[in-house]
């Protein structure tokens, strides 16, 4: 590798971009299911959520979605600034994540579990990790 050739991405990034990934299509999904059975009562009484409150799950889950699909794609391309972007997605993710916790029931609780850990790994792999900071420059 010459010292003008750009390094090659880290395994702890490629993970990252994929545990990412992985994040938008559960985005998605939670998207798409609450607007789907948003009018079903066994589906609302589970969620412990109105059809209107279904309804905005569902769009900020997917605009979410969406945010998170271009930082996966950023992130594996290596552009720069997505350090930061990625970052700022996974705390907006955590304070999702927290927020549901604590205002809903059943299963929208251990998923929002599930992202608040996954988020705070993917904070530690991108500021903890020597290699993830000569990929992104630093």
């Amino acid at each position: 590798m010459s010292a003008s050739a750009a390094p090659d991405r880290p395994g702890v990034i490629t993970l990252i971009g994929i545990v990412v990934w992985i994040q938008a299509m559960i985005a998605g999904i939670v998207s798409i299911a609450s607007f789907v059975f948003r009018n079903d009562s066994d589906f609302q009484a589970r969620a412990g959520q109105t059809a209107d409150q279904l309804v905005t799950t569902a769009v900020l889950e997917g605009i979410l979605a969406v945010v998170l699909v271009f930082v996966a794609l950023g992130l594996m391309r290596g552009l720069a600034g997505v350090r930061t972007l990625v970052a700022t997605v996974m705390v907006v993710r955590i304070g999702f994540g927290i927020l549901t916790m604590i205002s809903q029931t059943g299963g929208y609780v251990a998923s929002a579990a599930v992202s608040v850990a996954v988020s705070f790994f993917v904070l530690w792999a991108l500021y903890d990790h020597r290699d993830a900071n000569a990929y992104f420059g630093i």
